[in-house]
């Protein structure tokens, strides 16, 4: 399996220049042989959206905007990039929704998983925004059982369940990860110490650029 690790520079709310900057990556990893594109987390809306998700024209746009960059890249290898998805559970004060890893493939959407562990501390205030998603289950992709996690979903510290280990339960040999994470001393060697712990092969994808004060280092691998 050739994975094609695609580290864009996204703006917030610039869903039309997202979209073109995902294809281009798509679309250049596709020519160098790649079997599947993993995008960072939120590259379509871009990171973090913060209270314009409370808008509910910005979500239908950004939404849309994922199904017309599946659309442009049908004939380009699948990629796994990071969006958005209605819950169906909003409720007053909450737009209830997910942040997602969409499969894009043939054209269509399809939610490969919902962030389950949302930060809210620190510069993140997730839970804000996002409900967590439930369990996912591994992708096939040729002789691989694929575990997708969106960034925070690859750490374990503190937190009640650990969704890499439920995935290789159902079977996962292999883990994507799509991330969006903030530049800080010493944030690499703990994302590798994460990955490493696995015991698996892992791919990860993070956002490079900058938004406010944020800073998002890339250093994929």
């Amino acid at each position: 399996m050739k994975l094609g690790l695609a580290q864009v520079n996204p703006t917030v709310g610039d869903l039309e220049g997202n979209v073109l900057r995902c294809l281009e990556a798509i679309r250049k990893a596709s020519k160098m042989g790649a079997d599947l594109v993993l995008l960072p987390e939120m590259a379509i809306p871009g990171y973090p959206p913060r209270d314009i998700l409370f808008d509910d024209s910005f979500v239908e746009a950004t939404l849309e905007a994922t199904r017309d960059l599946a659309r442009r890249a049908r004939r380009l290898a699948p990629a796994l990039v990071g969006s958005i998805q209605r819950s169906g559970q909003a409720q007053t004060g909450h737009p209830g929704l997910y942040n997602t890893a969409c499969l894009l493939q043939a054209g269509i959407v399809s939610p490969a998983a919902h962030k389950r562990l949302l930060p809210g501390y620190d510069v993140f205030h997730e839970p804000r925004w996002f409900l967590p998603g439930t369990g996912s289950v591994p992708l096939s992709l040729g002789e691989h059982k694929i575990g997708v996690l969106v960034c925070e979903d690859l750490w374990d510290e503190g937190y009640p369940s650990h969704p890499p280990l439920e995935l290789m339960e159902a079977g996962a040999d292999t883990f994507l990860v799509l991330a969006a994470m903030p530049f800080r001393s010493g944030a690499l060697s703990e994302r590798l110490h994460h990955a490493r712990d696995l015991q698996a092969p892992v791919a990860l994808a993070n956002l490079v650029g900058g938004n406010d004060e944020l800073i998002f280092d890339g250093r994929s691998f």
